[in-house]
């Protein structure tokens, strides 16, 4: 990659995704921030010490296993901070425009992740103890619930070849996490990273104890550095930013979102009075340290998303820590303080990454949500006398100069984590040539399908305003950022307003094509005249011309000459990604589809050719003499592409991509610095994967006993019986394969055949779903034992 480390450089933030109390989505997220609302859940009162204040994320019971290829069973036993988390990062990703089909770490960017979670409660409270067997010994279950497995699952799901760390800091472990994707970059270990953190409470959670002197509220209610303040809340949240080196985003046409200009990460060491006693010392050393590593001072800072736990002795540090940086900072220029557990709660090993999604919006937007449930500070603080000031309302970011912001993330055992976060400069407009534009959709389902077009018509409208060059940049996002699924639509649209047209019109399914022709039609001069018209302003057909106006090497263009179009036409849909299987037309461009057939040792030069077409037309140079065609041009169908005087490159690549053609779209776009920007994202189909708590049922219940008499089976009916219950699936295609169609692995491979040949008391090869992938074939395998068994007896 060329890159050298450097001890000071920027990162940039070119994605986001999350989920908070209330949000599923960085835009609902921010709706409730500059809203100042309270998403935290609450239940009527159950007196005594319980306080039914929870914040719950939405549909985190649910997971849509097929998209990952993960078997219902496995999903079952998966902790669901991992699924949920694999959702998160794809919507991430795909929010940057780096979520297509060519992730290769061979050939590609080197993707790594640096992620962390929560505790492990849904193994020990759901899933280990009906499962029957020893936890330890339960690979499945170990590599579903471990933190160990949280990045490592992630990276395999995805495809990604980079690093894959969890990192495991307590409270402070989304920012840790940033902080080490951040290193990593710098150092080139990866181009591009996943960062983040995510903490889950139980599907089941409603509230919690309240104990005198702890963390937790007595209310239900957090209130960070106000005078009511006693505490926080239990929360649930994940947060996902994906970065790169900044001058690579700026190379690549990146949605920048936020530069991270410093980050640090220290521990308060043996400077406090208590393992879980946060020290002052500690907390103003790693923001100082973030500061210098930045190049800024204090003053530059215009906001601060605090920790901001509500707890007295927090509270107290925290902004104790805050005026040893800031104690000399004029108050003509307050620094405005945030704390985003007043809105959702604290969510733990997500609690910094929520922080910082905030503070990257506020860079961003120039606008500072005010403190939810904030009245007037706590006395004790003494914040009139500093630089620094709440607001309970939204307001305009109105001080002079760059946006720059400080995020902190401190936690119990002493971890300290403070990031500076800068707005990015002002987006240029790139200007385009093309005139119409794909816009491509596709889904796994027809149903998600649909739901992929509503959410795409909805971006469709609200950019009805924006610069036609939007819909430019968001047909190469499509294009570039997306991976291509089964189910597929396409419309080719010349501006936003006609692309939300053509996605609420309904339209019938393309079909699959496997075979693909090209048919020269209509008149010469009308195929020379396409040279004139769309084809003049399609980049990659221009590139396609000036490579073989170099091949020919004359003194004069050819560009006009209806054979030349022809060719230029055909090696521009080649360079898109088609293939065809025959070639057809008139009898005036045979020598030049004969020159195109050839190899490349048995070829003429490509100006003999051109030339014998010309002859064929009677002009050894022009193209005005009209050949004579026998009979109607053909019928448009599903992969023919009819080259005459209606022809559209770009209507010819899209429906090329809606009956599954490998089209590289964003080569329309050839030569163009085009930018990836944000879309709507992949609209998951989920289904209950959680299982109940464990007193509220009993172990399944295992397969047929061993000793059963071979004789009176089914063999297809105990295959079929057991492949169902260890994959977790209520039906099973007799020829669906192991891995391709049903996601099975190796665990699963020794689980089927050790339960098979119990079953039939035979020994069959115990990873019997490797040898025969498929039901059929392995019902053969069986069946052929059982017989060579009979005959020996």
């Amino acid at each position: 990659m060329g890159w050298q480390v450097s001890d000071r450089g920027s990162i940039a933030i070119v994605g986001m995704a999350c989920r908070f109390p209330g949000a599923a989505t960085v835009e609902e997220f921010w709706d409730n921030l500059t809203a100042v609302r309270d998403t935290v859940q609450r239940e009527p009162e159950a007196g005594g010490s319980f306080v039914g204040a929870a914040g719950k994320v939405s549909d985190q019971e649910r997971f849509d296993s097929e998209y990952f290829r993960v078997t219902p069973a496995e999903a079952d036993l998966m902790d669901p901070q991992q699924r949920v988390l694999l959702e998160v990062a794809v919507e991430a990703m795909e929010d940057a425009g780096y979520g297509g089909d060519d992730v290769d770490p061979d050939s590609g960017p080197v993707i790594g992740v640096f992620v962390g979670g929560g505790g492990d409660e849904y193994l020990h409270e759901f899933a280990g103890p009906a499962s029957g067997r020893d936890v330890f010994e339960d690979l499945r279950l170990r590599t579903g619930n471990g933190k160990d497995f949280l990045a490592a699952r992630l990276a395999f799901k995805l495809g990604f070849g980079g690093p894959s760390v969890t990192v495991q800091a307590g409270c402070a472990t989304g920012l840790v996490a940033v902080a080490t994707a951040c290193n990593a970059l710098l150092l080139g270990d990866c181009d591009i990273a996943i960062a983040g953190g995510i903490s889950l409470l139980m599907p089941d959670a409603t509230g919690y104890r309240y104990e005198a002197g702890g963390i937790l509220s007595r209310d239900g209610y957090c209130r960070p550095f106000d005078a009511a303040a006693d505490g926080t809340v239990p929360s649930s949240g994940v947060g996902l930013l994906v970065l790169r080196r900044d001058e690579d985003a700026t190379r690549d046409g990146d949605t920048r979102r936020a530069i991270l200009r410093g980050w640090a990460v220290n521990n308060d060491a043996r400077s406090r009075s208590g393992f879980t006693v946060p020290n002052v010392d500690g907390q103003a050393r790693v923001v100082r340290q973030a500061l210098s590593r930045a190049g800024a001072t204090a003053s530059d800072i215009g906001f601060l998303e605090t920790h901001g736990t509500a707890t007295a002795v927090g509270d107290a540090v925290e902004i104790d820590a805050l005026k040893q940086n800031f104690g000399e900072i004029a108050t003509d220029q307050p620094c405005v303080l945030g704390a985003v557990k007043a809105n959702i709660g604290h969510t733990d090993s997500a609690a910094g990454i929520a922080g910082l999604i905030k503070a990257t919006l506020v860079v961003e937007r120039g606008i500072i949500p005010g403190t939810a449930n904030f009245t007037r500070p706590h006395e004790l603080l003494e914040l009139d006398a500093s630089p620094f000031t709440i607001s309970a309302e939204t307001t305009v970011w109105t001080r002079p100069g760059e946006r720059l912001a400080g995020v902190s993330s401190f936690a119990l055992g002493g971890n300290n984590a403070h990031v500076i976060v800068a707005g990015p400069a002002p987006r240029p407009t790139v200007p385009t040539r093309v005139g119409a534009h794909v816009i491509a959709l596709s889904a796994r389902t027809p149903s998600g399908l649909e739901r992929l077009k509503a959410e795409t018509g909805k971006w469709a409208a609200d950019a009805r305003q924006m610069p036609s060059e939007v819909l430019a940049d968001a047909a190469f996002t499509l294009a570039v950022g997306r991976r291509r699924h089964e189910h597929r639509w396409v419309g080719v649209a010349t501006d936003a307003d006609h692309a939300r047209r053509l996605i609420v019109t309904a339209a019938a399914p393309a079909p699959t094509v496997l075979r693909r022709e090209l048919i020269v039609a209509g008149t010469a001069s009308g195929v020379s005249d396409l040279a004139g018209g769309e084809l003049a302003s399609q980049p990659v057909y221009l590139a396609t011309v000036a490579v073989l106006e170099s091949e020919l090497g004359e003194g004069h263009t050819r560009e006009r000459e209806p054979a030349f179009v022809v060719l230029a036409v055909l090696r521009s849909l080649e360079r898109l990604g088609l293939t065809f299987a025959r070639l057809d037309g008139p009898t005036w461009i045979g020598p030049l589809f004969e020159w195109h057939d050839a190899d490349a040792a048995r070829r003429r030069p490509l100006s003999k050719a051109l030339d014998a077409c010309a002859r064929l037309l009677g002009d050894v140079r022009g193209a005005t003499a009209e050949p004579r065609v026998g009979g109607d041009p053909p019928a448009p169908s599903p992969g023919r592409v009819v080259l005459g005087e209606a022809f559209s490159l770009t209507t010819a690549a899209a429906e090329a991509w809606a009956t599954g053609a490998d089209v590289d779209l964003a080569r329309l776009y050839e030569n163009e610095h085009r930018q990836r920007i944000p879309l709507p994202t992949y609209p998951f189909e989920r289904r209950n994967h959680t299982l109940p708590r464990r007193e509220s049922r009993q172990a399944p219940t295992s397969g047929a006993v061993r000793g059963e008499e071979p004789r009176s089976l089914d063999v297809n009916e105990v295959m079929t019986g057991i492949w169902q219950r260890v994959l977790g699936l209520e039906s099973i295609d007799v020829d669906a394969h192991f891995l391709d169609d049903l996601g099975g692995d190796s665990m699963y491979a020794v689980e089927i055949g050790g339960q098979l040949n119990d079953a039939l008391g035979v020994n069959l090869p115990i990873d019997l779903p490797f040898e025969a992938p498929t039901i059929r074939q392995a019902v053969a395998i069986a069946n052929a034992t059982l017989s060579t068994r009979a005959e020996l007896r």
